[in-house]
């Protein structure tokens, strides 16, 4: 698992090839993180527009959360795998966007 682009505040994407997962930052009355696996259709988006696409599916998911709400991974962020790619990250300097 890595940890491949990142907004901070907003989204972050990681990938376990092949599989991809979006994990959003949503303000309410707590910070919740709405983290799901992207489908079919989202990673050929992803592919076409890059971290663009990935923005604009970040919107949405604030936007309507519980339309995505049945696709979320609850506990995502606590997986290790998950924390160590995060940690990774960090500790890389690396951009928003990278």
């Amino acid at each position: 698992m890595e940890v491949i682009g990142y907004e901070h505040w907003f989204w972050m994407l990681l990938e376990d090839h092949p599989t991809r997962y979006v994990s959003v930052v949503c303000d309410g009355i707590a910070t919740v993180t709405v983290s799901f696996e992207l489908n079919a259709e989202e990673n050929k988006f992803y592919e076409d527009q890059g971290f663009i696409y990935i923005r604009k599916l970040a919107s949405a998911v604030l936007n309507e959360r519980k339309n995505y709400s049945t696709r979320r991974i609850i506990d995502f962020d606590d997986r290790p795998d998950v924390q160590l790619a995060i940690s990774t990250w960090h500790k890389s300097g690396k951009p928003d966007y990278a």
